[in-house]
């Protein structure tokens, strides 16, 4: 594929160390990448050496004498830089220079450069300068605006682009911005004003519905207002990894789109250091956008990516978007850069000191305010509680934007906005859209708060409620039972869960810190409630930890509270990791609560035929067996395997055996090819179906159903796993919890310190804690390393000092030796200046000046009478002219009427002619018939013909004769008459004629008259202007010979006033060679004072990090495996103490003790103590227990291990298995059991008696194995007695409707 090159730019300040790497690009321009880079580089200064001139602005003057460069053009228009000297200053900024080549020339002042006098001295003064400035790392800024601008200007786009997919750019990661953005730029995302913003969406498996809503939401708001979408930062919640069920949802959800997206990764999309391998580039083709040309409507409509990602600085429409930058130094160098400065808005994801984290918690480790540009619009994504951090005063501010939804208990109460900006009115906000989408979390820190939340608080299905009150509160109010068995706090947990809250209860005294008991005697037994960290934020815990080494000694209370500042401000640090919202507040996570309602069995172990088992709300119910096969009479029937049939469909296993030699294919009845469990109940009051089957042939499958919503992966193992997310991602503590086998029952008791631990891990959580370990041992590696650089700093500048004191010494003796030669020439130059200033100089300016204003007024007197001469001159020769034209037209209509009446009087004479020659004819007529004066009628014809003479004999030849002359004479005699008539006619005509002819000989004799007339005046006129004009010309003249004769004594004068200027000058030049010295000495001082003082920073800096190493030594040992992660281990040991002791109290009636303790190697010491028959206390090491006391302490660790796990919000379970838990005691050991069996239910069932319900469960029903001996002693304390019963190799089950 071709590439093209992009050498053209707006700025240029790139600089290439290799002139082979700037190869392509312009050298005086950047790409559309600009690196900043901030200090000197040594080709700087070696062009600076090659510089001959220094640029001054409009406003500088010169005086005269001054050295100065101008441009010269020759004459061939060759341009060229001569150098010059100022010879006189005149009005309007201009200036005469007389030139090397001894030609003077005019120049303004904008087109003259002052000649750099010592321009080493100027380059040595900013490189000792700019060498103590520390060159920051550079970074990269894309300007788009500025490619948008090239295109736009460009009016062929091929010719631009050509046939090119790419533009290539220095310093890319990738080395290309691909077109098609280019283009998706053009025709989409730059035709959008108005634009919805919104951040910190955090999409993961949890929150995966409220984020499909809010984008739903989110892009409807954009549709209605016509504005695109700026999405800034944190899409995804989990880093590193993008689930595949949640990426296809989100694609799914934004392939709807239809407006333009702007996004920019923030710290949880980001996956590297440099933040450029994110996690948004599936979301690049979610959704494409049709964009028609509007200059051509018939071209086909092409398709563009609607998201436009950013993963580097970038400015567009005069915003700069800045991604999640972790490197604080480059953050503040992009922030510093002139985009920053001169964009309209940013766009950032940034952790701001003193921007709240939560309502409580302002961070302290962010970037300051201050780096901010003033006067700009600042909108950041991070934090998810939308507020405003002031920046540089109140000359500008940034605003949070905040999270759409309410994500953690720590935003409880958090009003959330979408903001609708205008980037016409410089990006500001013109409307503020609340958002109310998904589950809401409630605060609750007193009962009866809680107990009037539904009337207080708009409480909705989904809402998360967090009730903190004392246990001393609830345990008070449960001894109060309603009519419904419950009391008013239970009834209202049941109210709330029923209407879809999800109700946690944290049984936790929100004292101050002073007032938490500390357990620090590991050998008294103490009846208080353990301390519970896990309610704590971490923060709190540290604190408990600090307090409780203050108690013992450990600590002095200057140390504590220096550690416990260190240590909050480490746990800050970690912010941006996992632990982050550990850091901000308390854990939100909702206790797992399982309700068990049914088990079907098909083909499973002896159960062959297919059947359902209740498992809901059933008391206490015996599971016996009948063998009615050869063999014993209860084993071996599938009691057990009935019981933990629930266990095998969740995790796959059974209860464990000592043995392990059992395959998968056990569970599969021996007649059957396959084994299928399923499971009914419901998750945090989700319903849930889980399904398990086992093929000989076809291997295994899993199905998950949640609330109605199949969950079911492609794999066993991924639907394993998600089952494990959903009920207990530690897989042993459903055996601990729920299902008690016979075999396992007393592990605990039995593990070793290893294994104790690996089962308490289920519990608790150290991996912030390991996490701050290892930060704290990280920075004290660094600040090690900070040291040895400050002792071998500490050296060379040492050295840099010695090295500078003999320069200021060396600059200070030739400052003394040029002052003395200075003062010589100085001598010598004031007396020629002296003697010049003698010689008098007349004053021609002014006189020059009268001249000036003399020639001006004469060339304005000549041109006004030369006007005068001209419009006078038109104006007359426009009247002339109109005169000549009426003079012509008259005589015109003179020719015409001549020729009208020179026709007339031929036309007369025509006729009359024609009269005459119808007389004489008539005449002839008459005499041919003899008549003169008779009428013609009565005339005869002669007898003789008069032509030939020849006799007319006939007479009808004479009559005929005679008629055809009669005739003749009257046709004659009519055309007389007519021919006079027409005579008569025309007379009139000739004499108007004549009229006419008249009148236009006299008015052309009119004309002819005022015409002479007008060029007479006209010429007397014109000869008086111009014997004034000659007039003022001649004394122009006169004046402008006389001002050529001042101009040369001026001339004369100016090269007097050259040689004063010149002797100024070299004075000047004396003075500035001084002051060099004398700076050159400052500098030298300077340099030296500067060294010293960074001597004694260095000196300061090195014992604050002395002491900062110090610190995180003591840092080591707090958050180390000895710290607090072995107080956290003590804590939780002695929980499980507490709540274990509670049910060996029941079993024991008081009379047994166990015992647990962390020892000094942080091995776990378990032993016991016996009650003597005085009431003193005696230990006893376990193995020197009874059998019947041992399975009292295994069983009641084991209900303390489960009680403990519900307290701290692992797994709460309606259901609990016991498979022979009778095993080694004795009748009254049994007793024990069966009412403590009683009261672990949630309610009772015995009438009239309330019991007190033990530790923190939720039982409602306890499935008890027991073989029929055991059970019969305390068979009234079950509910129900259910069969399993086997015949013919299959086990059926008698399920009880009533009691047994």
């Amino acid at each position: 594929m071709r590439q093209r090159k992009w050498d053209y730019c707006h700025t240029s300040i790139s600089l290439f160390a290799d002139p082979a790497s700037s190869k392509g690009f312009a050298s005086s321009s950047t790409s559309l990448l600009r690196p900043i880079k901030i200090g000197l580089a040594k080709d700087i200064v070696d062009r600076r050496k090659r510089c001959l001139t220094v640029q001054l602005s409009s406003a500088t003057r010169f005086d005269i004498g001054d050295e100065v460069i101008t441009d010269w053009h020759d004459e061939s228009d060759n341009a060229s830089c001569l150098s010059g000297v100022i010879e006189a200053r005149g009005g309007g900024g201009w200036y005469t220079v007389c030139l090397n080549n001894s030609v003077r020339v005019k120049r303004r002042v904008s087109q003259l450069r002052k000649k750099c006098l010592d321009l080493d001295r100027v380059v040595a003064e900013q490189s000792a300068v700019e060498s103590s400035t520390q060159i920051q790392p550079s970074v990269q800024i894309i300007d788009l605006d500025y490619i948008l601008k090239k295109s736009r200007q460009s009016s062929n786009h091929e010719s631009l682009h050509g046939n090119l997919s790419k533009i290539q750019y220095a310093s890319i990661p990738d080395g290309y911005v691909e077109e098609e953005v280019i283009q998706q730029i053009i025709s989409c995302h730059s035709t959008y004003n108005r634009w919805i913003i919104f951040s910190d969406l955090h999409v993961m498996p949890s929150t995966l519905s409220t984020c499909l809503e809010v984008l739903k939401f989110v892009h409807n708001t954009a549709i209605d207002r016509q504005a695109g979408i700026i999405f800034l930062g944190d899409f995804w919640h989990h880093r590193g990894f993008v689930r595949v069920d949640c990426l296809n949802a989100v694609l799914g959800a934004m392939s709807h789109w239809q407006v333009p997206c702007i996004m920019i990764p923030g710290n949880h999309d980001q996956i590297d250091w440099g933040g450029t391998e994110h996690a948004l580039t599936p979301l690049k083709n979610a959704y494409r956008i049709s964009c028609s040309n509007l200059k051509d409507p018939n071209e086909t409509v092409k398709q563009y990516p609607g998201p436009l990602i950013l993963s580097h600085p970038t400015m567009l429409m005069n915003a700069l978007f800045i991604p999640h930058t972790r490197d604080k130094t480059a953050m503040q160098a992009i922030l510093r850069s002139k985009e920053a400065a001169n964009s309209g808005a940013l766009f950032v994801h940034a952790d701001v000191k003193g921007a709240l984290m939560n309502d409580l918690i302002k961070s302290h480790h962010g970037i300051s305010a201050s780096h901010f540009p003033p006067g700009r619009c600042i909108y950041s994504g991070h934090f998810h509680k939308p507020h405003v951090v002031s920046a540089n005063g109140e000359s500008s501010s940034i605003r949070y934007v905040g999270s759409p939804y309410q994500i953690s208990l720590s935003e409880s109460g958090q009003f959330k906005y979408l903001l609708l900006l205008d980037s016409r009115q410089g990006w500001g906000c013109i409307e503020k859209i609340a958002v109310d989408i998904g589950p809401r979390y409630h605060r609750v820190s007193s009962v009866s708060s809680f107990l009037s939340s539904s009337s207080e608080l708009d409480l909705r299905p989904g809402d998360k409620m967090s009730v903190i009150v004392p246990q001393q509160e609830i345990d008070e109010l449960r001894t109060i039972i309603s009519d419904s068995n419950l009391s008013a706090f239970d009834a209202k947990i049941k109210e709330l869960r029923d209407a879809g809250v999800v109700v946690e209860i944290r049984n936790f005294q929100s004292e101050p810190m002073e007032s938490i008991p500390i357990d620090g005697d590991d050998h008294l037994k103490s009846d208080e409630p353990p301390l519970e960290l896990e309610e704590l934020s971490p923060r709190a815990t540290l604190e408990a930890y600090i307090k409780s080494e203050i108690n013992s000694g450990a600590l002095g209370k200057d140390t504590a509270n220096k550690l416990l500042k260190d240590g909050h401000a480490l746990l800050s640090e970690l912010n941006d990791d996992t632990s982050r919202k550990n850091v901000e507040s308390s854990p939100s996570k909702s206790p797992v609560s399982i309700e068990l309602d049914s088990v079907s069995l098909f083909g499973f172990g002896s159960f062959r035929k297919e059947f359902t088992y209740p498992l809901n709300n059933r008391g206490v119910v015996l599971l016996r067996g009948t063998n009615k096969d050869f063999g014993s009479d209860s084993n071996g029937v599938g009691k057990s395997t009935l019981a933990m049939a629930s266990l095998w469909a969740l995790m796959g296993s059974v209860d464990p055996r000592p043995v392990q030699d059992g395959k998968v294919a056990d569970v599969v009845n021996d007649f059957s090819k396959n084994a299928a469990v399923t499971l009914r109940g419901s998750l945090n009051s989700k319903p849930f179906l889980v399904k398990r089957t086992k093929n000989l042939s076809s291997g295994s499958s899993l199905s998950f159903v949640l609330d109605g919503s199949d969950l079911t992966l492609q794999s066993v193992t991924d639907t394993q796993k998600l089952i494990n997310e959903c009920f207990a991602p530690e897989p042993n503590i459903l055996i601990r919890t729920i299902f008690h086998g016979q075999h396992s029952i007393g592990s605990l008791l039995e593990s070793s310190d290893t294994k104790l631990k690996e089962e308490l891990s289920c519990l608790i959580s150290l991996d912030i804690w390991q996490k701050a370990a290892s930060l704290v041992r990280s920075k004290q590696r660094d600040l090690q390393r900070k040291l040895s650089e400050l002792d071998g700093m500490l050296q060379i500048r040492m050295n840099d000092a010695e090295k500078a004191s003999k320069k200021r010494q060396s600059a200070k003796d030739e400052m003394n030796r040029r002052k003395i030669e200075i003062e010589r020439e100085r001598v010598l130059l004031t007396e020629r200046a002296k003697a010049l200033s003698n010689v008098e100089i007349p004053d021609l300016d002014d006189a020059m000046n009268l001249l000036q204003t003399k020639i001006k007024h004469f060339n304005t007197e000549i041109c006004q009478l030369e006007n005068d001469l001209f419009n006078f001159t038109a104006k007359v020769n426009e009247k002339m002219l109109n005169l000549r034209s009426q003079l012509e037209k008259s005589r015109s209509q003179q020719v015409k009427v001549d020729d009208s009446l020179r026709d007339s009087l031929r036309y007369l004479d025509a006729k009359k002619g024609e009269v005459l020659s119808l007389e004489n004819q008539l005449k002839s007529f008459k005499l041919d018939l003899g008549l003169s004066d008779l009428n013609h009628t009565q005339a005869e014809v002669a007898s003789t013909c008069r032509s030939c003479g020849q006799p007319i004999t006939s007479k009808k030849t004479r009559i005929f004769l005679r008629q055809s002359l009669i005739e003749k004479i009257d046709a004659v005699t009519s055309q007389i008459q007519e021919a006079k008539k027409e005579l008569a006619a025309a007379e009139p005509d000739k004499l108007k004629a004549q009229e006419d002819a008249k009148t236009l000989a006299e008015t052309i004799t009119f004309y002819r008259n005022l015409l002479q007339k007008e060029e007479e005046f006209l010429s007397s006129r014109t000869k008086g202007l111009r014997d004034k004009l000659q007039d003022a010309r001649v004394l122009q003249s006169t004046h402008s010979s006389e001002y050529s004769r001042l101009v040369r004594q001026s001339q004369t004068q100016s090269q007097s006033k050259v040689a004063q200027s010149n002797i100024r000058s070299d004075l000047k030049r004396l003075d500035d060679d001084l002051t060099s010295a004398v700076r050159l000495y400052d500098i030298c001082s300077s340099d030296l004072d500067s060294i010293e003082k960074n001597i004694a920073d260095i000196k300061i800096n090195k014992e604050t990090l002395t002491k900062q190493a110090s610190s995180c030594g003591n840092l080591i040992d707090v958050f180390g495996s000895k710290g607090i992660q072995t107080f956290i281990i003590r804590n939780v040991v002695k929980a499980l103490e507490y709540y274990s002791q509670s049910y060996l109290d029941e079993l024991s009636d008081g009379s047994l003790q166990l015992l647990l303790r962390v020892g000094s190697n942080d091995n776990i010491i378990k032993h016991a103590r016996i009650q003597n028959p005085d009431g003193t206390w005696r230990s006893r090491s376990l193995s020197s227990l009874s059998g019947g006391q041992w399975r009292r302490c295994s069983l009641s660790l084991s209900l303390g291990f489960m009680d403990l796990a519900s307290h701290r919000g692992k797994l709460r379970s309606s259901l609990l298995v016991l498979d022979e838990p009778l095993t080694h005691l004795d009748s009254a050991g049994r007793s024990s059991v069966g009412k403590l069996l009683r009261k672990m239910l949630n309610e009772s069932n015995e009438p009239g008696t309330a019991l007190r319900r033990l530790g923190g469960l939720s039982l409602s029903t306890i499935l008890v194995i027991l073989q029929d001996i055991a059970a019969e002693e305390i068979e009234e304390c079950f509910d129900y007695i259910d069969e399993v019963i086997r015949s013919d190799g299959e086990s059926s089950v008698h399920v009880a409707v009533n009691r047994q």
